[in-house]
């Protein structure tokens, strides 16, 4: 990897959260990233799915809720957890010279992700990371947003659906969520 991981802050309101993130010089693409309730940003699976996007050309950011940083097991309010998310983007958006924004998370970070996006934040597409398939785009806050998607989960997955498309490229953001799912295999007990 060309690019070194940097840790410090996004934002500058009380909400302002701290990241880390990866940008290769000829990035592409900005992908935000948001951690599941368990684990903060600094989990191996999250550590690596982004050092893999940053290899690929995309630079990536990911980052704490403040329920994290401060040692609590149980998630922030939901309005707490979306001002973060919209703290971090509006930082990364300041950083990313005007690159394509895309807008994700593992588990509880994919879903504020798509209640932002659902909301107005402009990303060109969401990235759900142990997400429930079976809830993409199907939710009332995915189904709202204006980008395509995509649904990364482990082989020991299950799914109502038998099946199981792989990632590809999608173009220019459709006017409608188009979903994709990636299967991929676990390496770890993320």
């Amino acid at each position: 990897m060309d690019a070194p991981e940097v840790r410090g802050g996004l934002g500058e309101s009380r909400s302002a959260v701290s990241a880390l993130w990866i940008a290769p010089k000829d990035a592409v693409a900005w992908l935000i990233v948001a951690h599941g309730a368990g684990a903060g940003m600094d989990h191996p699976f999250l550590a690596g799915f982004c050092r893999a996007m940053a290899e690929h050309g995309v630079a990536t950011a990911r980052f704490n809720f403040s329920y994290m940083d401060s040692g609590r097991r149980s998630p922030d309010p939901e309005p707490s957890l979306r001002a973060a998310w919209n703290e971090a983007f509006t930082g990364v958006q300041a950083m990313g010279a005007g690159l394509p924004m895309l807008a994700g998370g593992k588990s509880l970070g994919g879903r504020i992700a798509s209640m932002c996006v659902a909301d107005g934040m402009p990303v060109a597409g969401l990235v759900f990371l142990g997400y429930p398939s079976a809830c993409v785009p199907s939710t009332s806050n995915a189904s709202r947003c204006r980008c395509s998607s995509s649904t990364g989960r482990g082989t020991r997955s299950r799914s109502r659906s038998s099946s199981r498309r792989s990632w590809r490229s999608w173009g220019d953001a459709p006017s409608t969520c188009r979903s994709r799912t990636a299967t991929t295999r676990s390496t770890s007990g993320a």
